[in-house]
């Protein structure tokens, strides 16, 4: 994606810095989405529809529309994970945090389901598998079931076995009780 989005905008005909003014920042569209280094993010949706917009109107003459995989316009940018290159999530609390008798929590690093469903969305497609070796409490597992993915998980430890098999299967049964919900509103 990184060299596919500076390759649409030099080929526009505009230099790097032009991003800038397209984009309504001081030095932030170079430097963050042109860059070739390890800093690099994808765009945010409304940024992204601020370059597109801006090559189309003023870039070189060509066939095929800037920023476009089909040759067609696309209306809007949606990707939900074009926020930044480093996300952060608060550590697990509430309701989410499975706990054990007498201690706050039974799994000390809980991975938060936000989190996990966003990394899943970012590197994977519906209907593709997740493997999570050393599983824990398999929240990469829950989160693959939340977002339309198949999932496999190994952990040895029977005491996070157990309480993971568990949460997959509530997680299963509350799948199925959405899905058959929303078709019975449907017809």
């Amino acid at each position: 994606m990184k060299v596919w989005l500076r390759s649409e905008w030099l080929r526009s005909g505009f230099p790097l810095y032009k991003a800038n003014e397209a984009c309504g920042v001081k030095n932030a569209s170079t430097r963050k989405y042109f860059t070739q280094c390890h800093l690099w993010y994808f765009p945010p949706p409304d940024k992204m529809g601020e370059l597109a917009r801006y090559a189309n109107l003023h870039g070189s003459r060509t066939d095929k529309p800037y920023f476009s995989l089909d040759g067609k316009m696309r209306p809007k940018w949606n990707h939900i994970h074009g926020i930044t290159n480093v996300w952060q999530e608060p550590a697990v609390r509430g309701r989410e945090r499975i706990r054990k008798k007498g201690l706050k929590s039974l799994h000390a690093n809980q991975k938060p389901l936000k989190l996990m469903e966003r990394i899943i969305n970012s590197s994977t497609e519906i209907c593709d598998v997740v493997w999570e070796p050393f599983s824990g409490l398999c929240s990469a597992t829950v989160a693959s079931l939340r977002t339309g993915r198949s999932s496999s998980a190994a952990e040895m430890l029977p005491e996070y076995f157990d309480i993971a098999a568990e949460r997959i299967t509530k997680e299963r049964r509350e799948r199925v009780y959405y899905e058959r919900k929303h078709a019975f509103k449907s017809s």
